[in-house]
């Protein structure tokens, strides 16, 4: 995001998938930090996480932003592309840094009205990590932006709506570099 507000000449389309855009003062926000500080901790060592995923991985899906039905509801295939998801991450020490800059850092906020690029936002109204309002708040400041709302899915939006997900930003990719091309 930051990169297409600051250098909008290099960048023809964004997508922004269970993004975290903008600080707020929901309800709910306490709560997703609360997730985002325990998985910050858990990055930060490898025997920590191997054992908090193999020995709680039901509560591991729901410090990820999904909530428990989405975590039962997974098909046979979505749980075995979760878990290669959560089994692959590890050693997991090396995202560290790039989890606590995650959790730490100042969200973008009013910054994202300088994006010029069309910018497609997908985003599940569940999710318990990065909260909906930072979808609803995105498509309100970027130009020529589209959110594309899914009622469930929470953080595992790419697990739970994969094809979906990938036909959309397909999509959305191809017109804009169709669009590039003829200029």
């Amino acid at each position: 995001m930051l990169f297409a507000a600051l250098y909008p000449e290099r960048v023809s389309s964004l997508t922004l998938i269970s993004a975290g855009v903008a600080s707020t003062e929901a309800a709910n926000q306490a709560a997703a930090s609360e997730r985002g500080d325990a998985l910050t901790t858990i990055f930060s060592s490898d025997w920590l996480y191997w054992g908090a995923t193999k020995l709680f991985r039901g509560q591991f899906y729901q410090l990820l932003g999904a909530n428990e039905s989405i975590a039962k509801g997974l098909s046979e295939e979505q749980l075995k592309l979760a878990n290669q998801f959560i089994d692959w991450m590890n050693p997991v020490s090396r995202r560290s840094s790039g989890t606590a800059f995650d959790n730490q850092a100042l969200l973008p906020n009013e910054r994202i009205s300088r994006i010029r690029a069309p910018t497609l936002i997908l985003h599940a109204k569940d999710d318990g990590l990065q909260l909906f309002e930072n979808a609803e708040f995105a498509a309100t400041r970027i130009p020529d932006a589209r959110l594309v709302t899914f009622e469930t899915g929470g953080h595992l939006l790419m697990i739970t709506e994969q094809e979906r997900v990938r036909k959309l930003t397909r999509e959305h990719v191809q017109r804009h570099c169709d669009e590039l091309a003829v200029r």
